[in-house]
This record gives structure tokens, C-alpha cells and sequence, in this order.
């Protein structure tokens, strides 16, 4: 009876590991902060923008070992130049620049391996951002629109990092970002002007960070 038992007990112990928070299986430090640093890569209404810088910081929580929230700021930018010619505007330079701060939230599915682990996280975000265009005209002169909005967006997320010590980690992370349709309004020559455009796209960082 008590040889018969055995297995039973043994699997009970694994799911408990499986579950119970890292103290319990020998790690203590919970928390953690990271740094990002790479590219961003409009897609969607901004295709035609340049690429641009990438940043963020965010603060993570482990609840067990395979079950983390993260919560942080960011920072990207994009921007396009055109040429044309126009009725009454004539021969004309535009030049458009946007830049996002985004306030994110994100759970995320961890599986370790020895030396660190692989993560996905989905979640949701306020996604801040301000437009400015610039207009060189033959037939209005120059002119300028600059207005800011804030939308709802959200990110899905997948990368690794590698342990450097039981502190400090190295990793990488590639990151999509599709927001709600964002409304920047202005005037031209006395004419109410409104763009709109979402702030997709994606993000391919570099990762350092520490455990606390």
C-alpha cells in the first residue's frame, strides 16, 4: 500500500512546486526592473513613416514562477517628409513627426530554463502622443499644426533574457503595439484641419535589468 502511494505523492509535490512562489523553490527576488533600448517600425496608417527609437523602462512582479505582471513607461517616435504640388498650395514640403508615450500594463507567461528564461505577455495601455506637421508652401508660405491626444492601445509581447549573476540579466524582445484612431486638429489659412491616424507597430529591443 504505502509503495502503491508513492507516485501519488510525488506528483502531488510537483504540482505544489509548480504553483508556490519562488521562495519556495529557492529564488527570493521577486521583483525586477528593465530597460529597453532598440527600433520602432510603423506599420498600418503610418507605413510610410521612417523607423525610429524605441525605449521603455518597466517594473516586473513574479506570482509564481511561470506568472508575472510588468507595469512602465515608454517612449518612440516616427516621422515623413513629402513633396508635392497642389492646387493653390502649389509646390509644397511637408514634414510630419510623431512621438508616443505609452503607460502599459502586461501580464505575461513565463517558462524558465537554466540560465533565464522565455516569456509572452499580452495587455493594455494609454497610448499619449503628439503630432507636428510642417508646411513649406509656394502658394500658402509656410504653416504648422501641432496638437496633442491620448488613446487606448494595447501590446502583445514574446522574448528571452539570460542570467548574468542572481542579479543583474541581458535579454532581447520584440514587441506589437495597435492603438485606437488618434484625432490631431489644427488650421490652415483659417481652415479647420484634422488628421487622423492609429500608432501601430512594432518594437525589436535590446534588454538589461536587475532583480530586487
Amino acid at each position: 500500500m504505502i509503495i502503491r502511494s508513492v507516485p501519488r505523492q510525488v506528483m502531488m509535490i510537483m504540482v505544489l512546486i509548480l504553483l508556490l512562489p519562488f521562495p519556495a523553490i529557492g529564488q527570493e527576488k521577486l521583483n525586477s526592473v528593465s530597460f529597453k533600448g532598440g527600433i520602432y517600425v510603423p506599420t498600418s496608417d503610418l507605413d510610410d513613416f521612417d523607423n525610429g527609437l524605441y525605449t521603455d523602462v518597466m517594473y516586473n512582479r513574479y506570482f509564481s514562477k511561470h506568472i508575472a505582471m510588468e507595469a512602465g513607461v515608454g517612449l518612440y517616435a516616427t516621422k515623413a517628409t513629402y513633396n508635392g504640388v497642389l492646387p493653390v498650395v502649389g509646390s509644397f514640403t511637408e514634414e510630419d513627426e510623431i512621438t508616443v508615450i505609452p503607460f502599459k500594463i502586461n501580464f505575461k507567461g513565463i517558462f524558465p530554463f537554466p540560465i533565464g528564461e522565455f516569456y509572452v505577455g499580452a495587455g493594455i495601455g494609454l497610448y499619449f502622443a503628439r503630432a507636428e506637421s510642417r508646411v513649406t508652401s509656394t502658394g500658402l508660405g509656410s504653416f504648422s499644426i501641432d496638437d496633442g491626444t491620448a488613446v487606448i492601445g494595447g501590446q502583445f509581447k514574446a522574448g528571452a533574457i539570460f542570467n548574468l549573476n542572481e542579479t543583474l540579466f541581458l535579454g532581447f524582445e520584440g514587441e506589437y503595439m495597435l492603438t485606437d484612431t488618434a484625432e490631431f486638429s489644427g488650421s490652415v489659412a483659417g481652415f479647420p484641419v484634422k488628421i487622423e491616424s492609429d500608432l501601430n507597430g512594432y518594437a525589436i529591443t535590446g534588454v538589461f535589468g536587475f532583480r530586487f
